[in-house]
């Protein structure tokens, strides 16, 4: 039972760490959007008529409804985590994440299949299945995903 329990362990810090990476590029072009449209309303605003203020009233709340989005996200991400890793215990799992990535990347499946595999499997609490078949067809991400859980096991 200690060993499904350090599994589960594992396989959450795993999916959390890979759905921040996943959400990163994400809230990047929302950020470079948001921000574009901000300053294309302010110039049009000053360059061609008042008027163009008026879309504030749409960019506002739209930009706030993004921004309180991806903070619930962060947040029910955080709390995926089993409990407070050590900066080289995340390091660690950075990496076998990058190898995890670069084998997802292989198959060719696309981001946003690859986003919803994993935040299904994460939030319904159980080991990760899609993340679990990527970590079986490597022999070194095998080896290092036992290396994991050993951390876990302490």
């Amino acid at each position: 039972m200690a060993e499904l329990k350090t599994s589960i362990a594992a396989m959450r810090a795993i999916s959390a760490l890979l759905l921040q990476r996943f959400l990163y590029p994400i809230m990047f072009m929302v950020i470079i959007l948001t921000v574009a449209a901000y300053v294309a309303t302010i110039l049009l605003s000053l360059s061609f008529s008042a008027w163009w203020w008026l879309l504030l009233i749409i960019l506002v709340p739209t930009s706030l409804l993004f921004f309180a989005t991806g903070y619930v996200a962060w947040f029910l991400i955080q709390q995926l985590v089993p409990r407070k890793l050590t900066s080289s215990e995340r390091k660690r799992l950075k990496a076998f994440i990058d190898k995890l990535f670069d084998l997802a990347e292989r198959t060719r499946t696309p981001y946003p299949v690859l986003l919803f595999l994993v935040a299904k499997d994460a939030i319904q609490g159980k080991g990760s299945s899609f993340v679990g078949n990527l970590i079986g067809d490597s022999r070194d991400a095998v080896r290092e995903f036992n290396d994991i859980q050993a951390m876990f096991r302490e």
